[in-house]
């Protein structure tokens, strides 16, 4: 079992190197402060035309979420914050909160909606130099440590995958605690292919996503089988 367990863990790992790899021939990645080195990149580049981020995207910013009206667990529209981006099940895409609010807290607290498909990221503290980046699944809320951006020009998969290869270390502001403001993300130059190219972008992707959450459940089914013929034998 345990060499089922490190075979699957292999195969895992394999493919989640065969997707970076392929990605980083997709995307340039030579960025610095949110600028393409053109000059690294000139051979490359025939392919895209770069814009500024704010000209075909939206940057959204989060609200304050007082502690009276945390700990609902359900409700209208998930409240995300920083620490959900860990949540078991939210290594990409956002599916749970632990917070939830109603219409009439979304009134109150003049907290703007995110839109379902946006990508999400820390703006301040240390969690912003982690680099984490994550899609909202649904319309929702998120605390004034994130934000937000989302576009209709680009698909969303190539954005996401794209604001993963930003390092924001390279962009804070200099304080006490590091954070990035929404006119440095939508200066951020972002290369854009012709329509087609980004259609065939996302079915790639799709592709290599699609046997990552396959290999995922493999492995998740292996430990459980595991843990119960475990249990069994001391019982």
């Amino acid at each position: 079992m345990d060499e089922a367990i490190d075979a699957t863990k292999k195969l895992y790992d394999s493919v989640l190197r065969m997707k970076e790899a392929w990605v980083a021939e997709q995307i340039p990645t030579e960025a610095r402060n949110g600028r393409i080195r053109t000059d690294l990149l000139a051979e490359r580049l025939e392919k895209w035309h770069v814009v500024k981020l704010g000209k075909v995207a939206k940057t959204i910013g989060g609200a304050g979420f007082p502690h009276d009206y945390q700990g609902q667990k359900t409700g209208r529209y998930p409240f995300y914050k920083v620490s959900d981006m860990n949540l078991i099940g939210n290594e990409q895409i956002l599916h749970r909160a632990e917070n939830y609010i109603d219409d009439t807290a979304l009134k109150k607290l003049k907290a703007r909606l995110i839109p379902a498909h946006a990508v999400v990221f820390p703006k301040v503290g240390a969690a912003l130099l982690t680099n984490k980046r994550r899609l909202t699944s649904v319309e929702c809320c998120i605390d004034n440590n994130m934000m937000a951006v989302t576009t209709g020009s680009v698909p969303h998969e190539y954005l996401l995958e794209f604001m993963g290869r930003i390092d924001f270390a390279s962009m804070v502001q200099m304080g006490a605690v590091p954070s990035v403001n929404q006119s440095q993300i939508e200066h951020i130059d972002l290369p854009v292919l012709a329509p087609e190219k980004h259609q065939e972008f996302k079915k790639e992707l799709e592709r290599f996503n699609s046997t990552i959450t396959t290999v995922e459940k493999q492995l998740a089914t292996i430990q459980e089988l595991l843990q119960k013929l475990t249990s069994s034998i001391f019982l």
